[in-house]
């Protein structure tokens, strides 16, 4: 899944540095939260991920792979410091804040690669084809942990639009999934108090070949 918020101005927010001093200092503070090495940006910045609790459910929230998105970070710090304090039972969390960590840094959408420059969130293999997949090591990276640590559930942060959304967003007409229901059931939990819009990608947003949640 994917939830969507409203980006407010831009000066407010931390760089990459201080996103890492502020795990830092959560994590000499609890015994529930461990800090890793996701893997390594196109430009050789670790980056870094967090695991919270020790439940036999893996599940994972991403953030940050525009890296103009500011508040999606902030939102992910913050969840990552209410659950460092309260784990869920029965799972563990895996929490990337910042995965497009040159975007962030330099306050652009779009990540560097070898002299180019990349959109992360159109970079994932999917059924309709996309512009890599994997030309950036980060959504590489990404993509063997998921499939390593054995996640079962996770949703990605953006700040484009006031919304929760589902897969499909591919560039299809046949949008339906299996899991509807089960989209619609966890959408309304998660808006239950901002009442944001809940509904397949394609239609809510726009199609797009390439997405994460795809």
């Amino acid at each position: 899944m994917t939830l969507l918020f409203s980006n407010p101005c831009y000066s407010a927010y931390r760089d990459y540095n201080e996103i890492l001093a502020k795990i830092a200092n959560l994590e000499s503070k609890t015994t529930n939260l461990k800090s890793f090495v996701l893997g390594s940006s196109n430009e050789a910045k670790d980056i870094i991920g967090v695991t919270v609790g020790s439940g036999a459910v893996n599940q994972l929230l991403v953030s940050t792979h525009h890296g103009n998105e500011y508040g999606s970070a902030e939102v992910a710090m913050a969840f990552l410091e209410e659950v460092s304090q309260r784990p869920i039972e029965g799972v563990t969390l895996h929490i990337i804040p910042v995965l497009n960590i040159e975007g962030y840094n330099d306050r652009e959408r779009l990540e560097r690669a070898n002299g180019k420059y990349f959109d992360p969130n159109r970079d994932y293999p999917g059924p309709c084809g996309s512009a890599g997949p994997f030309n950036l090591k980060s959504t590489r990276a990404l993509a063997d942990y998921i499939a390593a640590a054995n996640i079962v559930a996770s949703a990605t942060l953006h700040t484009y639009y006031p919304a929760v959304v589902y897969p499909w967003g591919f560039s299809t007409k046949d949008i339906s999934t299996p899991y509807d229901d089960l989209y619609k059931f966890l959408g309304g939990l998660a808006t239950e108090w901002s009442k944001y819009t809940v509904g397949n990608s394609t239609e809510v947003i726009y199609p797009a070949d390439g997405t994460y949640e795809d």
